[in-house]
This record gives structure tokens, sequence and C-alpha cells, in this order.
């Protein structure tokens, strides 16, 4: 059994119900192989330039995941991403969210396009995201898209904040259960049990999964 198979297996036990996203960016290709053959069905890719050669990779290999994008999206790149990815999991503008509708209506590839809407609770300059007072107006323009689904929140903790990391999340599952969102996509490795008790249903994993590879 590999290294990455017994991890996954310690953390799909610790932190089940909640979904295990495997943040391959950094991972060779071998490496992204070996994790999907340890039943690792879903995977965050964050550059659309690398994205394509790992996707026909999986797909030579005759293997199957979902693959998410997660950060920052620049508009030139959505026509590209959503040829790639299933689920685009970091949707921060209304600019964006227009033009993933777009470039879904116009392409051959797909009905829709799964996405996330990400949230800036922590009010951190550095990250992109919705605040509170845009969530109910774009949840509302997602209805209104017809190349759009949207079911899900995401956000990321504060920065070397247990405390405030852990009344982000509790307020990023409220918000969910308020607008009835079926997935909840917060946590990351060093933070995944906080995730967990604020009832996360997907946490994204890198370091806890990947740290010896």
């Amino acid at each position: 059994m590999s290294d990455i198979k017994q991890r996954y297996d310690t953390l799909v036990a610790q932190l089940w119900p909640t979904q295990l996203l495997a943040v391959t960016k950094y991972q060779s290709d071998a490496v992204t192989l070996q994790a999907i053959q340890s039943w690792i069905t879903l995977i965050w890719e964050s550059r659309v330039q690398d994205a394509p050669r790992k996707h026909q990779l999986i797909h030579d290999a005759g293997l199957h995941c979902e693959m998410h994008m997660i950060g920052h999206l620049q508009t030139n790149k959505v026509k590209d991403a959503i040829q790639i990815f299933d689920t685009m999991q970091s949707v921060d503008s209304e600019k964006l969210l227009r033009k993933i509708d777009h470039e879904v209506s116009i392409s051959w590839h797909k009905e829709y396009q799964k996405i996330l809407l990400q949230l800036n609770l922590s009010w951190e300059s550095q990250k992109y995201g919705f605040d509170i007072g845009q969530l109910a107006e774009m949840l509302s323009l997602c209805d209104s898209l017809p190349y759009i689904r949207c079911e899900w929140l995401m956000c990321m903790g504060a920065l070397w904040d247990v405390d405030r990391t852990r009344d982000i999340y509790t307020q990023c599952r409220s918000l969910c259960d308020v607008y009835d969102l079926q997935v909840c996509s917060i946590g990351m490795s060093g933070d995944r049990e906080i995730a967990v008790q604020a009832w996360s249903t997907m946490v994204r994993l890198w370091s806890a999964l990947f740290i010896n590879n």
C-alpha cells in the first residue's frame, strides 16, 4: 500500500463524511496518478495551462476523477477552463460569473458549468471573494444564468487565527443552510478539524496527503 493511500485512508476515517479534495497542483504526473489510483476521486488544480496535460494523462491511464479549479481565474482563461474543469470553486466576481455563462453558451463541450461562489469572510485584502452583502444578489444572478449551476459556497479561514477561522467556517456553513446550498467547501490541511466541526462537506488537502512526496 502506498504512503498516499495510507494517509488517504486515515484521513477518510478521521473526517468522514466530509469529502476530500486532493490538491495536486504541486505534484508530479506520477504522484497525481498514484493519488487517483488510491481511490482519490476529487482533485484540485489552479493552473489552467497545466490542467489539459493532467486531464489527458488521467484519461490515457484509464482513470477517472472530478477536477476542480480553485484559485483566482482570469476571464481570458475561462474559454480553456470550461473544457477541462468539472467544477470551478473560486468564482469571485460578477464579471467572471457572466463570462463563464457566456463561454458555456457558445461551447459544444457541456450543457452547463458547476460553480462555487467564493466568499471573503475574513475581510483580508489579499483574498478574493464576495462579501455577505453581495451573496443574495449573486445567487439570484446564478439562478437567472442558464448555463450556470451554483449549489455551493467556499471560503478560506483567517491566516494564523484559529478562533477567527472557526467563526468564519461556522458562518459559511450557516449561509449554506440559509440558502439551501448543498456543499460547503471550507477547510485545508492545517485547519481540517475546525472545518469538520463546522460541518464542512468538502476539505482541500495538500500537506496532509503529499508532504513526503
